[in-house]
C-alpha cells in the first residue's frame, strides 16, 4: 500500500513539473517540456505552457527568403496582420482581410459602386472581342469573359489579390468617380475636306446549319466524291456521313432558316418557332442594352430592316442612327484560294487593313475538313459548301468614333430568359463557335470625355462645357471663340 502511494506521489511530482499542467493543451514529456496540441503554444514558440492560441498561417504577402531563394512561404497572418492569441483570429492590416489575412480588401470596399473580384476572376477588355483578343484574321462568337485563371494558378497571389469591377457609369481604382458622357470633338478639323468621313462598321458573319424545326427546308448540302476521272466514290453530307440520296440542291436554292412558311409563301418573315438572335451593344460607359428577338430571313434587305429597327429601338437613344447590310451565299470548303471562293474581307488589324478576313487559316482542330476528302479527290461545283451570312453593321449616327464589339446572342435560351431566344443553328466552321465578329471599318471620328470641350464633374457625371459649347457631351458649338 506504502509502494502505492509512493507511486502516486512521485507520478503528481513529474506532471507538476511541467508548467502550468500544459494549460490543459498539450502532454507533459521528458525534461518537464509540454508538446502542444494542434494550434497551441505560448507566444511563437510551440511549447511553454501551451496556453495560447496559434493563428492560421497562409502564404505570406511579403516574407525574407530561406536558403534557397524563395519567397512568399506560409506565415502567420499571412504576414499582414497580428495574432491575438486569446481567441486564434488574426487582427488584420487595413487593407487586408479573411482568415489568416489571406487577401487583400478593395479599396473604400468599392464605394457601392461596384464588386470586389480576385484577380483570376479579371477579365481582359470590356466586351468578348476584347475578351479574346481576336485581329482581323480571327474572331469568334463569345458571350463569356476571357479570364486568366488557368495562368494564374501558378502565381503566388491567386485567390489573394482582389480588385474592383465598377458598375456601369463609374470608373477608378474604388469606383468612386462618375464617369460623364463621350462624344466626338466637334472642333476636331478633316485635313481634306474633300475626304468622305467614316464610321464604324463592325462585320458579324455566321456558319449556319439551317433550324430543324423544317426538316424537309435543309441547308446541309450532299456532295459526291470523284477520283480524276469523275468517278464517284462516296457521297457525304456536311457532318461527314454517307447518304444514298445523293446532292440535294433543295438547301442551295431554299436557305430559309426555319422562316419561310410555305402556307405563307416565300416572303413571310416571321414564325414565332423560327431562328432568332439578338444583339448586346456596350456603351464606352459601359452599360449594356440587348435588343429583342431579330427573326432572320431569307431576304437579306428584310433581315437588314429588322436588325436596324432593334438597335434603333434600344432606349436612351444610345444608338441614334445605324445602317445594316446583309449578305447571304456560300462558300467552298475545298478551293478557297481560287477566285471568288475565296472568303476574303476587308477587316481592321491594328494600324493597317490587311484587305481580308482568314477563315481557313482559322479553322477549329475540332473540325477538320480535309480529312473528308481523299487525296485524289476532284475539286469541283459539287464540292462541300457552307452557308454564311455576313451582317454590316454601320454606326452612322450617334455614338461617333470607336465603340465596343456588338455581342451577339446566338443560343437558345426559354422561359426564364430575357429576351427569350429560339436561337440559331451554327456550324462549328472558322475562327471560334459557327462564326466571328471583327471591325470591318475604323471611324475616323473621336469619342473623347465631354467632347474634350469641357471638364467633367466626376461627382455628378456631367460635363462643364468650357465657353462656346453645349450638350450633354459639349458636342455642340455655340460660338466662334
Amino acid at each position: 500500500m506504502q509502494k502505492v502511494i509512493l507511486a502516486l506521489l512521485f507520478l503528481g511530482t513529474a506532471q507538476a513539473a511541467c508548467p502550468n499542467q500544459c494549460s490543459g493543451h498539450g502532454t507533459c514529456g521528458s525534461d518537464d517540456v509540454c508538446t502542444c496540441y494542434q494550434n497551441w503554444g505560448m507566444g511563437d514558440e510551440a511549447s511553454g505552457d501551451c496556453s495560447d492560441r496559434v493563428c492560421p498561417y497562409e502564404i505570406a504577402f511579403v516574407d525574407t527568403p530561406d536558403a534557397s531563394g524563395k519567397f512568399h512561404k506560409y506565415m502567420e497572418c499571412s504576414g499582414k496582420g497580428l495574432c491575438d492569441r486569446i481567441t486564434g483570429e488574426c487582427d488584420c492590416f487595413d487593407g487586408y482581410t479573411g482568415k489568416g489575412c489571406q487577401r487583400q480588401s478593395c479599396p473604400n470596399d468599392c464605394s457601392g459602386h461596384g464588386t470586389c473580384e480576385y484577380i483570376e476572376d479579371l477579365t481582359h477588355g470590356v466586351v468578348p472581342g476584347q475578351y479574346w483578343g481576336f485581329t482581323s484574321k480571327q474572331g469568334g462568337l463569345y458571350k463569356t469573359a476571357k479570364t486568366f485563371e488557368n495562368t494564374i494558378l501558378s502565381v503566388w497571389d491567386y485567390h489573394k489579390s482582389m480588385a474592383c469591377v465598377c458598375d456601369p457609369r463609374y470608373i477608378d481604382v474604388d469606383c468612386s468617380r462618375r464617369m460623364c458622357p463621350k462624344s466626338n470633338d466637334v472642333m476636331d478639323e478633316r485635313m481634306n475636306t474633300e475626304d468622305t468621313p467614316l464610321h464604324q462598321t463592325q462585320r458579324i458573319v455566321l456558319f449556319d446549319a439551317g433550324n430543324v424545326h423544317y426538316a424537309n427546308i435543309s441547308t446541309l448540302e450532299y456532295t459526291n466524291l470523284t477520283d480524276a476521272s469523275g468517278n464517284v466514290l462516296k457521297q457525304y453530307d456536311h457532318f461527314g456521313y454517307t447518304d444514298n440520296t445523293g446532292y440535294d440542291d433543295v438547301g442551295v436554292h431554299k436557305f430559309i432558316h426555319g422562316i419561310y412558311n410555305t402556307s405563307q409563301g416565300d416572303y413571310a418573315w416571321y414564325d414565332e418557332a423560327g431562328e432568332n438572335f439578338a444583339l448586346t451593344f456596350t456603351s464606352t460607359l459601359n452599360e449594356s442594352f440587348t435588343t429583342y428577338p431579330i427573326y432572320l430571313h431569307n431576304d437579306p434587305s428584310m433581315l437588314s430592316h429588322q436588325i436596324e429597327l432593334a438597335l434603333k429601338s434600344l432606349p436612351n437613344r444610345v444608338i441614334t442612327d445605324v445602317e445594316v447590310q446583309t449578305k447571304m451565299g456560300y462558300i467552298h470548303m475545298l478551293n478557297y484560294t481560287e477566285g471568288n471562293d475565296y472568303f476574303g474581307k476587308r477587316s481592321y488589324d491594328g494600324a493597317q487593313y490587311t484587305g481580308e478576313i482568314d477563315v481557313f487559316d482559322t479553322l477549329s482542330s475540332s473540325m477538320d475538313w480535309a480529312n473528308w476528302i481523299e487525296k485524289n479527290a476532284v475539286i469541283s461545283d459539287d464540292d462541300p459548301k457552307i452557308h454564311y451570312i455576313e451582317m454590316n453593321v454601320t454606326f452612322s449616327g450617334v455614338p461617333k468614333g470607336p465603340q465596343n464589339l456588338l455581342t451577339i446572342e446566338t443560343k437558345e435560351c426559354q422561359d426564364g430568359c430575357t429576351p427569350k431566344l429560339n436561337g440559331i443553328h451554327l456550324i462549328p466552321f472558322g475562327p471560334g463557335n459557327g462564326g466571328f465578329i471583327v471591325e470591318a471599318v475604323k471611324a475616323d471620328f473621336n469619342n473623347y470625355e465631354c467632347g474634350r470641350r469641357g471638364k467633367c464633374d466626376y461627382e455628378t457625371g456631367e460635363c462643364e462645357c468650357f465657353e462656346g459649347y453645349t450638350g450633354e457631351a459639349c458636342s455642340t458649338q455655340t460660338a466662334l471663340v
